[in-house]
């Protein structure tokens, strides 16, 4: 008997100003905006506070501009904090990854003060199968507004955070978390480090591959991470170099990685890449370009055993690598 599966993800809104939605968003009239001090800067915060004042209805907003490299209990809490004295029905997470996880996070014990992180932290494989009831969000809707294309969390169910108090690290991963909306507007990209860019391409890169040879890979997380791969083939080096559509294209090809990433999961390399980041800080991309080639070695061995679950009664990471090789027009002997 097969397991029943299913996929969730956001509404999706793309190409360049496509951030005008936000002027339309149903449901809104108090917006928190969490991010970092460079949005600020940058004069990004402006241009969705201007999306809001020409909104229809009077929308009211505040600000959390206080994301850090590290997403700890200590931000989070001082974030929810401003959250329960404003009272949103919209959270805005803009900026990269860390700012996606930490506007979560808020987002979560906004929702539910008392939740239980030992419980809410990913144990198993596949985050449909759980003992721990992980609470749905009631008070505020959220809306992921990327500015760096990279691990895909705008589409995602996954964040994570650390224990101040004890350094612990909690991976958090559920659909609850998935944003409702995501908004993939180019222009917060054009503005990336060169060196930010290249790396963030490779995170792109291995998500895309990883979530292709996933177990729980399937017709309806393939197709996207099959384009992801052959975006970041044609436009990666391209975008490097200052090519405004190429960089349109990635920041296309990082939430396609992230559509089948949160539903097909990673693998062995992303692990990996967790902990050479952790320890060693290196960036996460790199690390990540690191890992993937020996894991993509390992993986060509044909396991002794295989589980009694159906998706992972056959070996096909073989297969899938060659139909990968395949689509962006590669060969090997």
């Amino acid at each position: 008997r097969n397991n029943m599966q299913w996929i969730k993800q956001p509404r999706v809104y793309y190409e360049k100003t496509s951030v005008r939605y936000l002027e339309d968003l149903e449901g809104m009239k108090r917006a928190f905006i969490v991010c970092d001090p460079v949005m600020v800067q940058l004069g990004y915060v402006d241009t969705i506070t201007d999306e809001l004042k020409r909104s229809k209805v009077n929308v009211e907003y505040s600000m959390f501009s206080d994301v850090d490299n590290i997403v700890t209990t200590d931000i989070v809490q001082r974030g929810v904090t401003q959250m329960n004295l404003f009272k949103p029905d919209t959270i805005i997470a803009l900026g990269g990854g860390k700012t996606m996880e930490t506007a979560k996070d808020m987002w979560l014990f906004y929702e539910h003060p008392d939740v239980d992180l030992f419980g809410a932290k990913q144990g198993f494989i596949d985050i449909r199968k759980r003992t721990y009831k992980f609470p749905k969000p009631e008070k505020a809707q959220f809306v992921a507004i990327p500015t760096t294309f990279g691990n895909g969390g705008q589409v995602t169910p996954f964040s994570s955070i650390i224990d101040t108090k004890t350094g612990t690290k909690y991976p958090i991963a559920d659909y609850a978390l998935t944003p409702d909306v995501a908004i993939i507007d180019s222009q917060f990209v054009e503005t990336m480090p060169k060196d930010i860019m290249a790396e963030s391409g490779m995170d792109v890169l291995n998500n895309a591959i990883e979530s292709y040879v996933a177990n729980m890979a399937s017709d309806y997380t393939r197709p996207s991470a099959l384009q992801a791969i052959k975006l970041v083939f044609d436009n990666l080096e391209k975008a490097v170099a200052g090519d405004k559509d190429a960089q349109a294209e990635m920041h296309n090809a990082s939430t396609l990685a992230g559509l089948s990433y949160g539903n097909a999961f990673a693998g062995v390399a992303h692990s990996i890449t967790d902990a050479l980041t952790n320890v060693y800080g290196i960036n996460h991309g790199l690390a990540s370009i690191i890992a993937l080639p020996q894991v993509i070695n390992y993986n060509f061995e044909q396991p002794t055993k295989m589980t009694m679950w159906p998706a992972y009664e056959s070996f096909r990471a073989d297969s899938d690598y060659a139909a990968i090789a395949s689509y962006v027009g590669l060969s090997g002997k």
